[in-house]
């Protein structure tokens, strides 16, 4: 498996990083303002050299609480990113996940 392009989406920035699934390494990871994470997906999406990462992204979970408007700002920008990768990377989709995946995996 390729690398995994992991974004932990936020109001303003976003959080990014670059997982190798077989050695379970971070080789890279990075916090950018959430229009430069734009850019971010385009170079991902069509890399010059080697196979395009998978795309995770980050999804909002609902546990029946009150949210405010950070959440649905966040919950427009997992749009743009989402969209943004699939138009860049010819169709692929991002996957979305749940933050509970994420630590599940990561943590046992």
């Amino acid at each position: 498996m390729s690398l995994v392009l992991a974004i932990d989406p936020g109001t303003v920035e976003s959080a990014y990083c670059a997982y190798e699934p077989i050695t379970q390494r971070i080789a890279f990871a990075a916090t950018v303002p959430n229009g430069d994470m734009l850019n971010v997906l385009d170079g991902w999406a069509r890399p010059i050299t080697g196979p395009r990462p998978t795309c995770a992204i980050e999804m909002i979970a609902s546990y029946g609480m009150a949210v405010g408007a950070e959440v649905f700002d966040t919950c427009v920008w997992i749009g743009r990113f989402s969209e943004r990768w699939s138009s860049r990377s010819g169709g692929a989709e991002a996957h979305r996940v749940f933050r509970r995946e994420v630590k599940l995996h990561l943590c046992g």
